[in-house]
C-alpha cells in the first residue's frame, strides 16, 4: 500500500471519529437542552390552565361578595322577603350568572333558600347531597366576618368549584346573618371551554375514581408536596400536571394537559441538520485535507521516487532533480542532487584511475591478462596482445577452450602474470 492510500485511511478515520465525538457531545448536550426546554414549555403552559381556574374561582368571588355584602342579600336571609326573591332571584339568574347553585345559609346554619340548575339541560335539580353534607357538617359554612371559604367539593355529578362567603351589610360589617354559597360544575363544556380557551388537551380524574398510571404517580408526588409532575407520555405528546384542592388545601382531584411535543421534535429536527452538516463537513474537509496532503507532500515524494528510478534505470547520474518551494521536501531534493554530483565525481574519479592503471600495464612488457571467475579474458595489456600465439599455446597446455575477444582468441594461460 502506497503513503497516498494509508494517508487517506488516516485522513478519513480521524475525520470520522472527530465527526463521531461531535455528534454524540451535541446529541447528548443538544438533546438534553431541548428536553429541559419542553419541561419549562409544559410547566409554564400547565401553570396557565391552573392559573385560568384560579380566576375562574375568583371571578365566581368576586361575585359571590358583591351579592354577600349588600344589605337587601343582609335583611332577605333574616327575614326572607318575597320582594328580595321576586325581584333579585327569577329563573334566569343562575344562568346569567353561569352558576350551577345559589345557596342562603341563615346564622344558625340552616338553608332558607336554595337555587340548583342544570346549566346544559337547563333545568331545575336538587341541591346535590354533597353540598347539604358540608352546610350540615360546618365545612361550608362562614363562622366569623372575614371567612373566605373556597375549592373544589366532590359530588356525584362531578367535581363543583365552590365559593363561601359571609352575608354582612358591607365590607368588614358586622356581625354577618349567615353564609352564601357559589356553586359551578367542572363539567365536561367547563373543560372544552378551557380547551378552546388555552388550546391545550385537558383530563380530570378525582379521588373517588380509578385513574390511569401516570395520574396515580402526578397524584402521588403532589401529595407529597413536589412540584407540578412533567411526564412524557410517548414520542408525540408530554404531560403536565395540577392538583384541585377542596375547602381545607387537600387535593382532591388532579388536572393533565398534555401538549404536541413540537419543541422537541424541533430539538431532533435541528440535531438532524446538525447531522448532516458535520458529516458533510467532515467530508469535505477530510477531501480538501488529502487534496492538500497529496499536492504539498505526497506528488512530491512521487516525483522523487520516479526520477530515482528513473537514474537507477537508464545509469545515469547527471540527471538533476527540480523541485519547488523552501521546504523539507526542497532540501531532500537539494540533497539527492548533490549525492548524485557525488558519485557521478567518484564515477569519473575511478574511470580515470582505471584508465591510468590500463595504461601502466600496457606499457609493461610482460603479459597481462585480467580474467573474470568463469576464467574468460576480461583485458589483456599490448604486450599480450603482441603475444597471442603464445597464448594460444598456454591454452592447450591448461586445457582451456579459447575465447575470442576483440578479434584476438584468449584463453586460460599458464605462467602468466596477473
Amino acid at each position: 500500500m502506497d503513503i497516498s492510500k494509508k494517508l487517506l485511511i488516516v485522513t478519513f478515520s480521524i475525520f470520522a471519529l472527530f465527526t463521531v465525538l461531535l455528534i454524540t457531545a451535541s446529541h447528548s448536550i443538544l438533546l438534553e437542552s431541548f428536553s429541559d426546554l419542553e419541561e419549562q414549555d409544559t410547566e409554564k403552559n400547565t401553570g396557565k390552565i391552573e392559573q385560568a381556574i384560579a380566576w375562574e374561582i375568583m371571578s365566581i368571588d368576586r361575585t359571590a361578595r358583591d351579592w354577600a355584602f349588600w344589605d337587601d342579600t343582609y335583611d332577605f336571609v333574616n327575614t326572607l322577603n318575597p320582594q328580595y326573591i321576586e325581584s333579585n332571584l327569577d329563573g334566569n339568574t343562575l344562568y346569567s350568572l353561569d352558576l350551577n347553585l345559589m345557596l342562603f345559609v341563615n346564622k344558625s346554619g340552616a338553608l332558607v333558600y336554595p337555587m340548583s340548575v342544570d346549566l346544559i339541560n337547563e333545568t331545575v335539580v336538587p341541591v346535590p347531597a354533597g353540598i347539604m353534607e358540608g352546610i350540615d357538617s360546618g365545612v361550608l359554612i362562614a363562622h366569623n366576618d372575614t371567612d373566605y371559604i373556597h375549592g373544589v367539593v366532590l359530588l356525584d355529578n362531578g367535581p363543583m368549584l365552590v365559593v363561601c362567603r359571609p352575608i354582612l351589610t358591607g365590607p368588614g360589617e358586622s356581625p354577618h346573618a349567615g353564609t352564601l354559597i357559589f356553586g359551578k360544575y367542572l363539567d365536561n363544556s367547563y373543560r372544552m371551554f378551557l380547551e378552546n380557551r388555552t388550546k391545550t388537551s385537558l383530563e380530570l380524574y378525582t379521588l373517588n375514581q380509578e385513574m390511569p398510571p401516570d395520574f396515580q404517580e402526578a397524584f402521588n408526588k403532589i401529595a407529597l408536596g413536589e412540584k407540578s409532575p412533567f411526564i412524557i407520555l410517548g414520542n408525540e405528546r408530554v404531560a403536565g400536571y395540577f392538583a384541585l384542592r377542596n375547602t381545607t388545601g387537600e387535593p382532591v382531584a388532579i388536572v393533565r394537559a398534555d401538549y404536541p411535543r413540537e419543541l422537541y421534535e424541533q430539538g431532533e429536527k435541528t440535531l438532524y441538520y446538525i447531522y448532516i452538516f458535520l458529516l458533510i463537513s467532515g467530508i469535505a474537509t477530510g477531501a480538501a485535507t488529502k487534496f492538500s496532503i497529496d499536492r504539498l507532500l505526497v506528488s512530491r515524494l512521487i516525483t522523487i521516487d520516479n526520477f530515482l528510478k528513473k537514474v537507477k534505470r537508464d545509469k545515469d547520474t547527471s540527471k538533476k532533480l527540480e523541485m519547488e518551494g523552501e521546504d523539507e521536501i526542497h532540501r531532500l531534493s537539494k540533497g539527492i542532487n548533490d549525492m548524485l554530483f557525488s558519485i557521478r565525481l567518484a564515477e569519473q574519479e575511478l574511470r580515470a584511475s582505471e584508465y591510468e592503471k590500463k595504461f601502466i600495464l600496457d606499457s609493461l612488457e610482460e603479459i597481462v591478462v585480467l580474467r573474470d571467475p568463469e576464467f574468460n579474458v576480461r583485458w589483456a595489456n599490448q604486450a599480450a596482445l603482441k603475444n597471442r600465439d603464445l597464448l594460444m599455446i598456454e591454452n592447450q597446455i591448461a586445457g582451456g577452450h579459447p575465447t575470442l575477444k576483440d578479434g584476438v582468441c584468449f584463453g586460460p594461460p599458464a605462467r602468466l602474470f596477473w
